[in-house]
């Protein structure tokens, strides 16, 4: 449908995906239809998806959002942007880094892999890191509408996430919690960790063990599993303790539903979130369907690289995986060598 001429593709939201472009070794970004055909031109310096009927894009060091016509609804003006989520869209300001010190990078002079969130950043560092933001520069995070005003005010925090079922999970100082849409947060304790909102509810965890929260903050799974992922299709994945016969010493994998009850017995060394009615779990080398119940769906015997979307999923081994339906007909290669 669209021929290979492309540096970068991203995915397609609201009909349009932003590519990127290499002319003389300068890299831009712009956005094409389902042809392929440039709607808007390769002109500016990073960009994000369009959502809500807006799309964030950078010119120079700065920010600013776009319509699907490519006027600036907000003009250039922060140094990292998000899409839009529930009519809300995270933005960053800064001043220097590090926050202190005898040398730090100013606007002017530091290196344009810092014009992005920080959240967006693995140039920077990651979320996981145990040395996350120490002497980190001095930004401000916060949230405005599409007209560009600040829904919520700028404030200190590390990270912030996008809105989903009405709270952004937010990141301060080694700490995890929830901001509303009008800017309180959510819970008075603050999480060791925690997951977005997904199905009005999230994962969090206290004291190394994890378990779930409401959108009003209330805890309805206490905390006493290894690990709770987030909903999907009303189930998520726990992990428990090993039972001695998994290899490496690695924990156990099942499903719980929305009131804590087990729903697929822990018996996997791993397993996805479901999606369209299956998720994918392994044993050993084997990684393979299974349905609502834990039971193996016979969909393939190749090897499953990943679960369902539009009602197809990618089998097989590398250099040869292939798109199947879910009676396990494939559809059309994956791989595509020579190109």
């Amino acid at each position: 449908m669209v021929s290979p001429k492309f540096l970068k593709v991203g995915s397609f939201f609201q009909g349009l995906a932003n590519v990127t472009l290499e002319e003389n070794g300068n890299r831009k970004k712009g956005f094409i239809d389902s042809r392929g055909q440039m709607i808007i031109a390769a002109k500016y310096d990073d960009a994000g998806d369009f959502r809500e009927g807006l799309a964030p894009v950078r010119l120079g060091r700065k920010w600013g959002f776009i319509d699907l016509r490519d006027r600036f609804t907000v003009s250039p003006k922060f140094h990292g942007a998000g899409e839009f989520h529930e009519g809300l869209a995270v933005v960053q300001l800064w001043n220097q880094w590090p926050k202190t010190g005898p040398a730090y990078y100013t606007e002017e002079t530091a290196p344009l892999s810092f014009f992005r969130l920080l959240k967006d950043n693995f140039l920077l560092e990651t979320e996981n890191s145990t040395l996350l933001f120490p002497d980190r520069y001095d930004s401000k995070i916060g949230f405005i509408n599409p007209a560009g005003s600040f829904a919520i005010e700028l404030r200190e925090l590390d990270l912030a996430d996008d809105f989903s079922d009405g709270r952004a999970r937010i990141y301060s100082q080694g700490k995890r919690n929830f901001l509303t849409r009008e800017g309180t947060l959510l819970s008075a304790e603050w999480f060791d960790y925690a997951l977005p909102f997904s199905e009005g509810m999230a994962s969090i965890q206290v004291n190394l063990k994890w378990g779930v929260i409401d959108t009003n903050g209330r805890v309805i799974i206490p905390p006493e599993f290894d690990f709770v992922g987030s909903f999907s299709e009303g189930l998520a994945v726990v992990s428990v303790p090993n039972d001695g016969k998994t290899r490496q010493g690695k924990r156990l994998q099942g499903a719980i539903d929305k009131t804590g009850k087990m729903a697929i017995r822990p018996s996997f060394e791993s397993l996805s979130e479901f999606c369209e009615g299956f998720a994918v779990a392994s044993q050993g080398t084997d990684k393979f369907f299974v349905d609502r119940t834990g039971a193996r769906a016979r969909i393939t015997n190749l090897p499953v690289c990943w679960g369902f979307r539009d009602g197809l999923a990618i089998v097989g081994p590398a250099g040869q995986r292939v798109y199947v339906d879910k009676n396990g007909r494939i559809v059309a290669p994956f791989d595509k060598v020579g190109i």
